[in-house]
């Protein structure tokens, strides 16, 4: 039975849809996978993710799932993750915008920019990636590790080398210096609470 980690980064509070959406995964899959589910709090955001890395690491788990506190996530997305069988990937969930109809995975643009997927161009199968939001990704344990080794205990930053980033997208270059490839399944589709369920 594999083991996995739900982490969930709070910074104010958990909205009720994500809470409902993991409290349902563990009754689902108390046959399937061994869960262990942990609230993590932290003034910023590297803070509750590096906390999350750190109490993933302390247990005998396979994967870590982090799930935001505004995804809203189901036990097909899981499925879909497990079974890809990769070192790092992604579910798909949409920015939180009426007019902007993007995802939260990136490529490159002109040689150098990330630039978000467009939500129709975003494939429905299993694609390669350049980095993503954290809203719902799953780690191998040994690419956990081997981030934390390779940053020396501090995996998510706001910044690198004189470039001001977001915390994942700072994880995801740490996996590419690793050669670790990042990938999305554009068939697993979480929600996005906001105002409106995106």
């Amino acid at each position: 039975m594999k083991r996995i980690f739900i982490a969930i980064p709070v910074y104010q509070y958990p909205t009720p849809e994500c809470m409902e959406s993991v409290i349902n995964l563990v009754g689902i899959f108390r046959d399937k996978y061994d869960l262990t589910v942990r609230l993590v709090s932290g003034y910023t955001a590297e803070v509750a993710r590096t906390k999350s890395v750190e109490a993933f690491l302390a247990t005998q788990c396979d994967y870590l799932l982090f799930v935001d506190s505004d995804v809203v996530v189901n036990e097909a997305v899981v499925d879909k993750l497990v079974e890809a069988d990769k070192e790092a990937v992604t579910a798909i969930y949409h920015k939180k915008s009426m007019t902007v109809q993007q995802s939260e995975v990136y490529r490159i643009a002109d040689g150098k920019r990330f630039e978000a997927y467009p939500t129709a161009e975003v494939p429905q199968t299993l694609f390669e990636i350049t980095a993503c939001g954290f809203g719902c990704i799953l780690l191998s344990r040994d690419a956990v590790r081997k981030v934390v080794e390779a940053t020396k205990g501090v995996p998510f930053r706001f910044v690198q080398g004189e470039v001001y980033i977001s915390e994942d997208i700072f994880f995801c270059n740490e996996l590419s210096k690793l050669g670790i490839k990042i990938w999305a399944d554009g068939s697993a589709v979480c929600g996005h609470v906001g105002k409106f369920l995106f």
